[in-house]
């Protein structure tokens, strides 16, 4: 019995994943540096596309937009601070980050759990440009004052670091025309943070926690 080798061909494809993806969705992290120092929980706006190499391996091409921080220190620095008639000196060290961008290259092997969920582990490479503004306030109060005028300076630094990531991603309803994925994983990079002369350190590693959600489309 002879069978049309295209035909075959076409008809398993509709079994099969899409093979293009475009998907958009929302980026949330939680960074530390090591050593510590500055942390930061960030969230942002992560869209790209997907292309499979295989039945159940595919190359990812990602972009974050990191718009919005919050952000923590865990090395501020506190003189002899008076109350009543007690005098002192205070410190008060505070760093706040400009947005970031994050562009990262995937890859990505699926593992079909049910005909409506997958579970795809991701290795990523790339690298993360953004910014840095360091505020530092150094105020001292006489003794019995209450009120005070702090002294502000602020320096500005704009680095771009390699960054690598990895994350485990559910995927649902992958063959229908839009689905989408959660996923969670671990991300680290280097960056640079001001010190309190004001001068820049570089090198500095930041590692966190990745959580991402994001719709599918496939064409």
């Amino acid at each position: 019995m002879e069978f049309d080798a295209a035909l075959l061909e076409s008809a398993a494809e509709k079994y099969l994943p899409p093979r293009y993806r475009a998907f958009i969705g929302s980026s949330m992290s939680w960074f530390a540096t090591t050593p510590g120092g500055l942390g930061t929980y960030s969230i942002g706006l992560a869209l790209g596309g997907s292309y499979q190499i295989a039945r159940n391996q595919w190359l990812s091409l990602e972009a974050i937009f990191f718009f919005w921080h919050y952000l923590y220190s865990d090395s501020l620095q506190l003189g002899d601070i008076g109350a009543g008639n007690g005098g002192g000196s205070y410190m008060y060290d505070q760093y706040k980050l400009l947005d970031t961008f994050v562009i990262l290259a995937e890859y990505g092997y699926r593992f079909p759990l049910s005909r409506a969920i997958s579970l795809q582990p991701t290795l990523g490479a790339g690298a993360v440009i953004g910014g840095l503004n360091s505020y530092q306030e150094y105020a001292s109060w006489p003794a019995g004052q209450q009120y005070y005028t702090p002294t502000v300076t602020t320096s500005t630094s704009v680095w771009a670091s390699p960054a690598a990531q990895l994350r485990l991603d559910l995927v649902f309803l992958e063959k229908e025309p839009v689905s989408f994925y959660l996923g969670t994983g671990y991300f680290i990079y280097t960056r640079e943070l001001a010190e309190t002369n004001h001068e820049l350190s570089s090198d500095v590693l930041v590692n966190g926690i990745k959580l991402e959600g994001a719709l599918m489309v496939y064409f």
